[in-house]
């Protein structure tokens, strides 16, 4: 698989394979984006596109369920292009389930009623959508090119062709506007109806036109609570049929889960909860700049909604800081006795491998010959092909043959005297035979005895 740049998917998408049929977003003016910046708009070349499915299904082909076509806004291809992608992927992945792609609302709108059909039938199945807000105003401010209207058009359409829709917002975006973005959001998400709502936090990247109003003094990320609230209203106020709902992204403070309108309530709830400081928030440092740190209870989001019928409240939330905070010295012990294992594992091999450094300026600074070895015998480096050939020919593994050739043995340290059989003495080139005395009639004996340096 080839890749240009850095790939950008929804968290839904994991367990996806990405393929790459566009580079870069046909838009890419919205002035809190900096996914595609660096990136110029092309429909990547269709030979290489197929080259890649094939790569995959060679090597994945029947674990693939699930295929997401990149990049910013891969609806913008043409339909000369979504015809064999999508019978190719058919034909490679027998157990494609679900294709799915990111998409504007003008991408839908320059696709015809049929056109649209032809894709479901093909197999694209989900599109992700983003119009942040449903306020028109904050929509011209981030230059999201399209209004509500518009993005309430694009869903019918893909609706009456049998597409299901996730729908993304943003919280934050309008800055002071924010009562006015959270019920026109609300009523945009009930107009839309879509299958998959998921609700995001702004961050101010650095070298968008977001950061540059900012610096200017022109826009400000609200304050966390105020974040809480345009989140509540949006959950409050918003009718969709049936939606699974999450704020499971990495800007969110709060982690959620549920389905809409079946868990308004609880989730209701539990941003109350959080607004009233009952539990734990993910925070960032400088107004949403850096990535936000999570302080938050391990398991918010399946304790807080959408994994049971129980109603959660304050007391439930400080059960689970009490049972984390429990489990904490636990995960600690096993953490450490992990380290000290690995410890014990790699230290020999570093001190082979690499010539244990530290015991070597240890013994520098004792005034120690730093090439002689534990003991002060020297040490000298062996080549592989050496380790092989005296291995094999003594019938020795890898690395006892090392510990053995990379010794060099002096008078002062002769080699030491190990106990074995006759026959693994035989194999030990530090050892030798001593010739018997013709015509003693004992029993054949082999002994040992250390190998005279003097000798010759």
């Amino acid at each position: 698989m080839r890749y240009e740049g850095t790939l950008y998917r929804p968290p839904s998408e994991a367990d996806a394979y990405i393929v790459q049929a566009t580079i870069g977003c046909s838009w890419n003016h919205c002035t809190y984006c900096d996914m595609y910046r660096a990136k110029s708009f092309r429909v990547r070349d269709l030979r290489e596109t197929l080259e890649d499915l094939e790569t995959a299904a060679h090597s994945f082909g029947p674990t693939v369920e699930k295929l997401f076509v990149a990049d910013g806004d891969a609806l913008v291809l043409p339909m000369d292009h979504w015809r064999p992608i999508l019978e190719r992927a058919r034909a490679l992945f027998p157990n494609l389930r679900r294709v799915s792609a990111y998409a504007m609302a003008r991408n839908i709108r320059d696709k015809t009623d049929a056109e649209l059909r032809e894709l479901r039938g093909a197999g694209l199945s989900t599109l992700y959508i983003g119009p942040e807000s449903g306020d028109d105003a904050t929509l011209k401010r981030i230059a999201k090119g399209d209004d509500a209207a518009a993005h309430v058009e694009a869903a019918r359409r893909a609706h009456a062709a049998g597409m299901s829709l996730s729908v993304i917002a943003l919280l934050g975006i309008a800055g002071v506007r924010s009562d006015e973005h959270a019920r026109a959001t609300a009523d945009l998400v009930t107009a839309m109806n879509p299958a998959y709502f998921a609700a995001l936090t702004v961050t101010v990247v650095p070298g968008t036109p977001l950061a540059q109003l900012r610096a200017k003094g022109r826009f400000e990320v609200p304050p966390i609570p105020e974040l809480f609230r345009e989140l509540r209203t949006i959950i409050d106020l918003a009718r969709p049929t049936d939606a699974v709902f999450r704020t499971n992204h990495a800007s969110n403070h709060l982690p959620l889960a549920g389905r809409l309108p079946r868990d308004r309530a609880r989730i209701v709830e539990v941003i109350d909860a959080a607004l009233a400081g009952h539990i734990p928030l993910r925070t960032s440092g400088r107004g949403g700049s850096e990535p936000r740190r999570d302080i938050a209870v391990p398991g918010v989001a399946s304790h807080a909604v959408g994994c049971g019928r129980r109603e959660l409240g304050p007391r439930s939330f400080t059960a689970v800081q009490r049972r984390d905070r429990a489990l904490r010295p636990l995960a600690a012990a096993r953490l450490g006795r992990q380290r000290r294992w690995i410890h014990r594992a790699l230290q020999p091999l570093l001190a082979r491998v690499h010539g244990n450094d530290a015991r070597r300026r240890d013994r520098v600074r004792l005034g120690v010959d730093p090439r002689r070895g534990p003991g002060g015998r020297r040490v000298r480096p062996v080549g592989s092909g050496a380790l092989q050939r005296h291995s094999v020919r003594h019938g020795l593994s890898v690395a006892k043959a090392r510990r053995r050739l990379s010794v060099v043995h002096d008078a002062r340290h002769p080699p030491p005297r190990r106990p074995g059989s006759h026959r693994s003495l035989d194999r030990d080139p530090y050892r030798y035979r001593r010739p018997e005395a013709p015509g003693s009639g004992a029993r054949e004996r082999r002994e040992c005895r250390p190998r005279s340096p003097t000798s010759s």
